[in-house]
């Protein structure tokens, strides 16, 4: 057999040999890779959040503004309300049936729902310039530029 044949010496030569190789040189560009696509996954992950967050600010806004646009319709029919009674009261008071304390009151009653109208709308506008930040076009509304020497050049560079 084979075996023997070795053993008696009649085929001196014969050798064993194990050959094991491994790229050493590409360990190094391995982490930099591995490095680079955690960043990159990372990059993602902070996108999709910035972007949850800027969603999340726009419909809260658009929520602010409807919910002031609906105040300013209640105040409205307050003043028409108040007007009315206004009137009511100074016809009152022409045929001796309302006093002028009561026309004050009346009259005092009015200015009020006339500056909760005013605040409303004041109100309205503020939700408005809120929703133009978060969508990011407040300045563009309002027809401003920015231009690059007004800004420090470390901010301008941020800006870009």
């Amino acid at each position: 057999g084979g075996l023997g044949d070795m053993a008696s010496g009649k085929y001196p030569e014969w050798s064993v040999g194990i050959n094991f190789s491994y790229p050493i040189g590409n360990s190094a560009a391995e982490a930099d890779l591995a490095a680079n696509r955690l960043k990159s996954a990372q990059a993602r992950v902070s996108l999709r959040s910035a972007e949850e967050s800027v969603g999340l600010e726009v419909r809260n806004a658009l929520r602010a503004l409807e919910t002031r646009y609906l105040q300013i319709e209640v105040a409205r029919k307050g003043v028409t309300v108040a007007e009315v009674r206004f009137d009511s009261y100074v016809k009152r008071q022409r045929l001796g049936l309302a006093t002028t304390k009561n026309l004050l009151e009346t009259e005092a009653q009015m200015v009020q729902a006339k500056e909760i109208l005013s605040g409303s709308l004041a109100a309205f506008q503020i939700a408005l310039a809120e929703l133009y930040r978060s969508m990011g076009e407040l300045l563009d509304r309002h027809g401003l530029r920015i231009a690059a020497k007004s800004i420090a050049p470390k901010a301008w560079k941020e800006l870009r």
